[in-house]
């Protein structure tokens, strides 16, 4: 699934699958992984290293719970994922030259990692589910952040559950109503 923030080789050079303002690529990506829940992967934090394109285990002993999220919408999320995924702007490498639009760029370029990492995932059976809100400092800690960056968003992920459930009958086609 992560191949898909990679730097991937071409024969005119190095390419991602996504583009970045003035090829910076200031967003970087870390992981958590829960303790049992990927075989093969030891439990704690990551930074994915995408022209090495390997995952660098952190010396970090902190550890992301269940309080980091809201309570009663994304804590019942996160106790069901097998990690989380973050998405961290470091502003040192961007505002030297886009100044006050350098956040604006780096949403953007965030946009569309969480866009491939998405459809990546799909096709491997992972899901993800964004997460709008959690305790930032939390994972500055988890992840020996410093003061230039920013967790711009963040992605709970796991297995993908069954198949959906069919569609309900609560819509009519002939009425084009909704029962309540």
């Amino acid at each position: 699934m992560l191949s898909a923030l990679m730097q991937n080789p071409a024969p005119d050079g190095p390419r991602f699958q996504y583009a970045s303002a003035g090829g910076l690529y200031p967003v970087q990506t870390y992981l958590y992984v829960k303790q049992g829940r990927i075989d093969g992967i030891a439990p704690g934090s990551y930074y994915l290293h995408p022209r090495e394109r390997t995952l660098i285990r952190l010396d970090s002993d902190a550890t992301l719970d269940g309080d980091s999220y809201d309570y009663f919408v994304n804590r019942p999320t996160y106790e069901r994922a097998a990690f989380a995924v973050f998405f961290v702007a470091d502003m040192s490498a961007i505002t030297p030259i886009y100044g006050a639009a350098s956040r604006d760029m780096v949403l953007l370029e965030t946009g569309q990692m969480a866009q491939h990492l998405t459809s990546r995932a799909g096709e491997v059976g992972l899901g993800l589910c964004g997460i709008g809100n959690l305790e930032k400092n939390r994972v500055a800690d988890l992840f020996d952040l410093g003061a230039a960056h920013q967790l711009i968003y963040s992605m709970l992920g796991g297995v993908a559950p069954g198949p959906m459930a069919p569609a309900s009958d609560a819509y009519n086609d002939d009425t084009e109503e909704f029962d309540i």
